[in-house]
């Protein structure tokens, strides 16, 4: 849920300009990082809600 919450305040907002003291390859860096964080998020989601079922069990969100 907040994963949904934080993609939509990613894209509706602004993103800061880099500092010019770091190198192109750290802002290269950054950017596959925190792509990679959010696609492992969501495959952790995903995989979890995916385990519950095939358990047979049906999912309790609250």
């Amino acid at each position: 849920m907040l994963l949904v919450v934080r993609l939509a305040w990613k894209v509706t907002n602004e993103k800061p300009s880099p500092l010019s003291t770091h190198k192109l390859w750290e802002r290269k860096l950054a950017s596959i990082v925190h792509i990679a964080t959010y696609v492992l998020t969501i495959i952790l989601c995903v995989t979890g809600y995916a385990m519950v079922v095939a358990e047979g069990q049906g999912a309790v969100f609250f």
